[in-house]
């Protein structure tokens, strides 16, 4: 079982976006700054900035700037969850037959 989640943060003097990807690894690093467990507390901005930094920090994605979490968290005007499952239901499955929808009555 994998545990993670796509993360896309916006830098407060940034044009672009910036996403990345936490993993196990990054909640357990959360789990020693704060000192709390994420099994227990319940998803909050703070938990899922401070993932989003680690990964990014990890990961590179925020190209050595934020080396501190405090800087990072003072730049970090917005944060959200990508949902990758949203993109696979929208699209139809191309080994499915399209499926007719009915019509109603013409006015002609």
């Amino acid at each position: 079982m994998a545990i993670g989640q796509t993360v896309e943060v916006e830098i407060d003097g940034q044009d672009e976006p910036v996403t990345m990807h936490y993993t196990a690894v990054d909640l357990r690093r959360y789990e020693g700054h704060f000192k709390k467990s994420v099994l227990v507390e319940p998803m909050s901005l703070t938990m899922l900035t401070f993932l989003a930094w680690s990964a990014g920090k990890r990961e590179g994605s925020l190209n050595g700037e934020f080396t501190r979490w405090e800087a990072f968290d003072a730049k970090c005007v917005g944060v959200k969850v990508i949902d990758e499952d949203a993109d696979q239901e929208a699209a139809p499955d191309p080994t499915q037959p399209e499926t007719a929808t009915p019509s109603g009555p013409s006015d002609d």
